[in-house]
């Protein structure tokens, strides 16, 4: 097997790892659910589980590492004068489209964090935190003193949250990113209305 396809064939198997114990949390509740119940549906050993996950915590704490990670790679790729709310939106936009690709996934995460899930907090920058420092290094300002990083994160990250929850509500059957856009124009939209 070429080094290529052995990659391919580990990130499938971490996948379906992912999206079978985000499901399984998001039915049974994550005490409700064991190892060896994410290793049946991901229809792979108990073993191989430990290949990829100390315990069964780690799948959940990867994939918030991960998508810190691929936030700070998508804003750093916006172009640098573009304006920082547009470049939030771009970078959104990234998840979004992993989100459209993975739609169980998605549909598992939102009932997931529809209750309080308490996991042990390893350190590692939330995503918020991702956002505001890319936004504040475009700018050229320190986040602890300008609150301007923070608050132009926060209001995608809102736009994001409340555009997924509805997609979610309609059984994930339209086009994210396109739906991602639309509400990123409404809040435009909504921010130049005069006398409301």
């Amino acid at each position: 097997m070429s080094t290529g396809l052995r990659e391919r064939k580990k990130l499938q198997t971490r996948e379906q790892i992912t999206e079978a114990a985000i499901a399984l949390f998001a039915d049974r509740g994550f005490d409700g659910t064991t190892v060896d119940d994410i290793a049946a549906a991901a229809n792979v050993s108990r073993r191989t589980f430990f290949r990829y996950f100390a315990r069964k915590e780690d799948v959940i704490l990867a994939w918030k590492q991960e998508t810190a990670d691929e936030l700070r790679r998508a804003l750093a790729a916006r172009p640098p004068e573009e304006a920082p709310l547009e470049a939030v939106q771009g970078a959104l936009t990234v998840l979004a489209q992993g989100y459209q690709a993975r739609r169980e996934l998605a549909l598992g995460l939102l009932r997931l964090f529809e209750r309080p899930l308490e996991l042990p907090h390893p350190k590692h920058t939330s995503w918020d935190e991702v956002m505001a420092d890319g936004l504040a290094g475009r700018l050229g300002v320190d986040p602890a003193r300008d609150p301007r990083p923070r608050l132009i994160a926060g209001v995608g990250f809102a736009v994001l949250l409340a555009t997924v929850q509805s997609w979610g509500s309609d059984g994930a059957r339209g086009d994210l990113p396109q739906l991602l856009t639309q509400a990123f124009a409404d809040l435009r939209e909504q921010a130049g209305a005069r006398g409301s």
